[in-house]
């Protein structure tokens, strides 16, 4: 499933999401991308932080 390395699928669905909040005049004020480890983001609508949390790497918020 994962053979083909060339896929670039981080990659590519960072810039999807960058095009898509720019299409939204949404600013990017911070980010947390690349690497080869998984992230869980959960967004706190009432203060606007970003929870991002990774296994064996703590959590953060941006």
């Amino acid at each position: 499933m994962f053979g083909n390395r060339n896929l670039k699928i981080g990659e590519r669905n960072v810039k999807w999401a960058k095009n898509t909040l720019e299409k939204f005049e949404i600013p990017i004020i911070a980010e947390d991308t690349g690497k080869n480890y998984g992230r869980t983001v959960t967004l706190d609508i009432s203060t606007g932080d970003l929870l991002i949390r990774t296994i064996l790497r703590g959590d953060k918020i941006i």
